[in-house]
């Protein structure tokens, strides 16, 4: 496969060189900040997995040699014990969320909207209605924002 520099351009490829000579630039640029993007998610992802491995080796060290705290290089390293709580499989969220409710912990439920489904949800509405209903319309913000994609090939 060739690089879309190494071809001869094509009668469209020309036109937009000849009504806007920088948008050849700019849509690289934009390829090229993407690319990068990419490859610095894959790089964050392994370097999370590496502190993840060297906090589990640390620790089992530290608790080895009962050693719960000490400080290196202006650092201080200690055991410590994060809990992590979630419902339990099978148990549904609403139940839940009834339980805390019923028990004085109603401040920690919050209703959430997940907003791309509801963004589908509302263009599935305005498809079928031809715009928001009256009474939708003010429970949402709606914005167009314009932009460009990109996707492989031509």
């Amino acid at each position: 496969m060739t690089d879309a520099t190494d071809h001869e351009p094509t009668s469209h490829e020309a036109l937009c060189a000849q009504v806007a000579p920088d948008i050849f630039q700019a849509s690289d640029d934009l390829a090229a900040l993407k690319v990068a993007k990419d490859a610095l998610a894959a790089q964050l992802k392994t370097v999370n997995a590496q502190i993840a491995a060297h906090e589990d080796s640390l620790n089992a060290m530290m608790v080895e040699a009962e050693l719960p705290r000490f400080h290196r290089r202006g650092f201080t390293f200690f055991v410590s014990t994060k809990t992590y709580v979630r419902a339990a499989n099978g148990v549904a969220d609403p139940i839940l969320a009834a339980w805390l409710k019923d028990h004085g912990y109603a401040n920690l439920v919050e209703a959430k909207v997940n907003a791309n489904s509801l963004r589908s949800a509302v263009k599935e509405i305005i498809y079928a209605n031809g715009s928001v209903p009256a009474d939708l319309d003010p429970l949402i913000i709606m914005d167009e924002v314009p932009t460009v994609q990109m996707r492989k090939g031509d």
